[in-house]
């Protein structure tokens, strides 16, 4: 889709900080193409278990192939890949358990020559929900829509009981009635191929007649060659592991080199093709790291060829200045599935508090954090959505009921603040005393070791001028209302690494970005151990109602769309009231590219990394339409 021509008109009103450049390409190779983002890559390239950064979600897309399932954006709905399901039977116990039955082709195979069977499906969901991915530092999945996972995970079975191995090529996954309906029912085959030859060599996948379990290929127990000594080898080894050097790969493309920040892909020439039997034309990719400040340049001198998912609107200004000047340039637009957001981390801290966490939210101005960073690109987000979702699009002109936090009165807002934080006890000064409220005081509170005050610490990634423009919206105001917030830039993979728990979280917030998956089922965000409250995502926040709405928005069956909508909504309405984190904005994102990229075509869902797949270089026709 692309940019239309009032947005351009008005974004190129806006003032221009960058200087000015023009585009010449002396020698344009029509054999590589050159990547640059915003976002760096930090190595997990195997799956999400050990983090999702979006960076690396795009190389996984290039990397891993052959999924079940594919998302028909033209329907709205999941189907199987034809180039990769032969036949699908569907089944119904007396219980309303609910069997696949998939049959695969028999052509696929990975990069080193290896066919892919069966084996390697079951293999990709055992490794996955195996205890054995806690112990190695990453997060199991939660696969308890499988008949048979509970007793699985905790070792009071050993098969799996929900997969089945038929054949080499043919296997089945039956789903629980107890987590039927299900709104996105096919997305729950999304599943890839995993190489056990590669990450349990000498293992093999047995079916007991019972289920499903790992076993020594020689016969019997695993347990030698499947544990946690092997796995931290073959998965996580700093030179040769698979999460961060893929070798043996099923996707359009094998990775060639990875040195911490650049990474260089080629065609992998045993790929068979995508759900429309395409396979990459574009020899080489090269996925490099640029700045807000460069890219504009960067573009224009030829060092990127595809500058992706702009959204700083100084660097976006200057991209379409430069396009407006050159023929050589063109730009795609797509709303954001996602959000940025502050994650809290709650263990031991004021915002475990929802009265701080409102009162946080009463002082944020996020209308001009949206405006001040994204210009007429951005907007503010009150829950868990983004701008390029459909149940947003369907229900956007319906939510006045979600907490804005926004009296439309600065005065007002800092009031409700104030009341909050007093309501929860932030009524004293450093000495004891009752607050003042005199400038530069900060709220204090008496507890049971003493008088603790009201300081947080924010964290935010390091070369994004959202720090400058926190300053004045988030933190001048919260100052007013006696609460003092310190922000520190750390990289970005550190970031991560503090959500994660990798490392000692000595903050009170994290200001992140995340994209959502197609299958939009924010049950799976909680964390639940035994009968405790669910926990959202890694913030030590509990709220067992805030599950129930998730858990029933996911059970919810796939025609009734609009009680889907409505759902949502309510799981949207607890979110904001209850701040598990605090939304900032959703945005327009853009990618500008060099005119020989042809059938280019980039959308919400739709990434960089699986658009071209379908792209090409070539010279493009002549047109006046700059698009």
């Amino acid at each position: 889709m692309h940019m239309n021509r009032r947005l351009s008109v008005i974004a190129l009103t806006a003032a221009f900080t960058l200087l000015t450049a023009t585009a010449v390409f002396a020698d344009r190779s029509y054999e590589e193409l050159t990547v640059g983002s915003t976002t760096p890559i930090t190595g997990e390239f195997f799956t999400d278990l050990w983090g999702n950064g979006a960076a690396d979600l795009d190389v996984r897309q290039l990397l891993h192939g052959y999924g079940l399932v594919i998302w028909d954006s033209s329907e709205g709905l999941f189907k199987t890949d034809p180039s990769v399901v032969s036949g699908l039977k569907v089944s119904v116990n007396e219980q309303g358990d609910k069997t696949f039955l998939i049959s695969l082709y028999q052509d696929m195979s990975y990069s080193d020559g290896t066919k892919i069977t069966a084996a390697d499906y079951l293999f990709s969901v055992l490794l996955q929900v195996d205890p054995l991915i806690g112990q190695l530092g990453g997060t199991p999945a939660v696969l308890d829509y499988i008949v048979g996972y509970d007793a699985y995970v905790n070792a009071e079975s050993s098969v799996f009981k929900g997969l089945r191995m038929i054949s080499d090529y043919e296997f089945s996954l039956t789903v629980d009635h107890s987590s039927l309906p299900f709104f996105y029912e096919l997305g729950l085959l999304d599943v890839t191929p995993a190489p056990i030859h590669v990450i349990a060599p000498g293992c093999k996948v047995t079916d007991t007649g019972e289920g499903v379990c790992i076993t020594d290929a020689a016969g019997g127990s695993a347990e030698a060659l499947f544990n946690e000594e092997v796995l931290r080898k073959t998965l996580l080894d700093e030179t040769d592991g698979y999460c961060r050097h893929p070798k043996v790969v099923s996707g359009p493309y094998l990775m060639s080199s990875f040195d911490g920040q650049e990474a260089v892909f080629e065609v992998n020439p045993r790929y068979k093709g995508d759900a429309r039997g395409l396979t990459p034309s574009i020899e080489k990719l090269t996925y490099t790291l640029v700045s807000n400040d460069t890219m504009a340049a960067d573009l224009a001198e030829g060092k990127v060829g595809l500058i992706n998912k702009a959204a700083d609107a100084t660097a976006v200004n200057a991209l379409m200045q430069l396009s407006a000047q050159s023929d050589d340039i063109t730009m795609s637009n797509y709303p954001r599935s996602g959000l940025s957001f502050i994650s809290f981390c709650a263990e031991d801290s004021p915002v475990a508090s929802a009265s701080v966490r409102q009162a946080l939210a009463w002082c944020f101005d996020r209308k001009q954090t949206a405006s001040a960073y994204e210009g007429n690109l951005g907007m503010e987000v009150l829950g868990w959505y983004g701008s390029g979702q459909w149940m947003f699009s369907r229900m956007k002109d319906k939510m006045d009921s979600v907490p804005s936090y926004d009296a439309g009165d600065p005065d007002e807002n800092l009031r409700q603040a104030v009341a909050l934080l007093e309501q929860d006890g932030w009524v004293l000064d450093e000495q004891g005393r009752p607050f003042s409220g005199e400038e530069g005081a900060v709220r204090c509170k008496q507890t049971e070791n003493g008088i603790a005050k009201l300081e947080l610490k924010l964290l935010y990634p390091e070369g994004n001028r959202i720090g400058e423009i926190l300053e004045e919206t988030f933190v001048s105001p919260l100052a007013k209302a006696g609460v003092f917030l310190t922000m520190e830039s750390v990289s970005p993979g550190e970031l991560l690494q503090y959500y994660y728990g990798k490392k000692e979280r000595d903050c009170d917030m994290l200001y992140l970005a995340t994209n959502f998956e197609l299958v939009f089922d924010p049950a799976k965000h909680f964390v639940r151990e035994g009968n405790a409250e669910p926990v959202w995502g890694k913030t030590a926040i509990a709220d067992g109602e805030l599950y129930a709405l998730a858990d029933a928005l996911r059970h919810t069956a796939a025609e009734e769309t609009e009680d889907y909508c409505g759902k949502w909504l309510a799981f949207q309405e607890r979110f904001a009231g209850t701040l598990p984190a605090l939304p900032v904005y959703s945005n327009v994102y853009f990618d500008f590219y060099e005119n020989i990229l042809q059938d280019y075509e980039p959308a919400a869902g739709v990434t960089w990394s699986q658009a071209v797949v379908d792209a090409y270089l070539g010279d493009p026709v002549a047109t006046d339409d700059k698009g």
